[in-house]
């Protein structure tokens, strides 16, 4: 199961470079969410090799710190807009007309993944507003088209994904607007669905996994029973490798 998400994640991210990247803007974006998974199930797994007996990470505080620093250039590099791409002028994937490059996607991976298997300086990053919006993140994703049609008239829901260019011919939203109403609302409206719909959500599937765990434990796989879970206890976090 663990083991097959990697290599799922680089199929699935390939998948979504390699199609017309002109199909849709919410297409160009699911490129991201298997990065983002492949940066997870990496440092996931670089974890469990560290706790194995005699285990040493793969990858080692140094080669973290390159991972981080490389990552970070390359952000600040790509995000400055489509024609830095640096993929693109080395003729390794095709421009993406809705601007969402391959290179950011690689990009934040290396940074979350760093930042990930080095607590100490993640640390810094642990403030309540980035807690915060991540934990309605999702629900910001789920509102954002609703909210924007409300906020724009001139866009349509259901062509939503096809009037890129129509933002081309409208004036630059003020900065104070965008501060102090258009951010504000967003988050507010994200907050609500969280509330109404996303947690009940996730507390439902929480207590149907939860009814279901003894079932599916004691099922046989590949001719194998599992022993039970009960035998099964947490796994402490492991310190920081310093070499």
């Amino acid at each position: 199961g663990r083991r097959a998400m990697i290599p799922a994640c680089i199929i699935g991210a390939l998948v979504f470079i390699i199609s017309d990247p002109g199909i849709s803007r919410e297409f160009a974006l699911w490129k991201y969410f298997f990065f983002g998974i492949l940066a997870s199930e990496i440092a996931l797994l670089d974890r469990e090799r560290a706790l194995e007996e005699n285990g040493r990470p793969l990858l080692t505080r140094p080669t973290l710190v390159v991972i981080l620093v490389v990552g970070l250039i390359w952000l600040a590099e790509d995000i400055a807009g489509p024609e830095y791409d640096l993929l693109v002028k080395l003729g390794l994937v095709r421009p993406d007309p809705s601007n969402y490059t391959v290179g950011l996607a690689i990009s934040y991976s290396m940074v979350l993944l760093a930042l990930a298997r080095m607590p100490d300086i993640a640390k810094f990053l642990d403030i309540y507003p980035l807690r915060y919006l991540g934990v309605i993140s999702y629900s910001v994703f789920l509102i954002h088209p609703f909210y924007m049609v409300l906020a724009f008239p001139g866009l349509q829901l259901m062509n939503f994904h096809l009037q890129t260019d129509l933002w081309k011919d409208w004036p630059t939203m003020p900065t104070t607007f965008f501060f102090l109403v258009y951010i504000p609302g967003l988050f507010i409206w994200a907050t609500l669905v969280f509330l109404l719909v996303e947690k009940p959500a996730l507390q439902f599937g929480k207590r149907w996994i939860n009814a279901n765990r003894e079932k599916w434990g004691a099922e046989p796989i590949g001719g194998l029973t599992p022993p039970p879970i009960s035998q099964f206890a947490p796994v402490p976090e492991p310190k920081v490798n310093s070499t």
